[in-house]
């Protein structure tokens, strides 16, 4: 009987050739990647600002609570990303003007930035 190239059998089609086959299974459908950094930031932000009633935006923020939302994210990549923010002309990053009533949370979420820790986030709002 024929070997490699010679007369024999030959191979019966694969899979979705033969008649009646099944098609092959479709591929999966890519989803849509979590956000990451500026973005999570922002919208993170956008939630805590309205749950305390600032609205969608222009109101300060604690990074303490912004980082609390933020747990599945490496801190390096949220600091990464406050310190992108940082050059959007909207956005501050300030100290506790009352660091007195900084707790162990507060010192802990702070970023430092020009030789300062900052502890609070605002943005402000979009303009219609």
């Amino acid at each position: 009987m024929g070997g490699r190239g010679g007369p024999g059998r030959a191979l019966p089609p694969q899979g979705g050739d033969q008649p009646g086959a099944a098609p092959p299974p479709a591929m999966p459908e890519k989803a849509a990647e979590p956000k990451q950094g500026t973005d999570r930031i922002r919208d993170v932000y956008t939630e805590l600002a309205e749950a305390t009633g600032g609205g969608p935006k222009g109101r300060w923020i604690d990074l303490a609570d912004l980082r609390e939302q933020l747990a599945d994210l490496p801190r390096a990549e949220v600091d990464q990303a406050l310190r992108e923010l940082i050059d959007d002309d909207r956005v501050r990053l300030e100290p506790e003007p009352h660091r007195h009533r900084l707790g162990d949370r507060e010192r802990d979420a702070a970023i430092r930035i020009g030789g300062e820790d900052r502890h609070k986030i605002w943005i402000e709002p979009d303009r219609p």
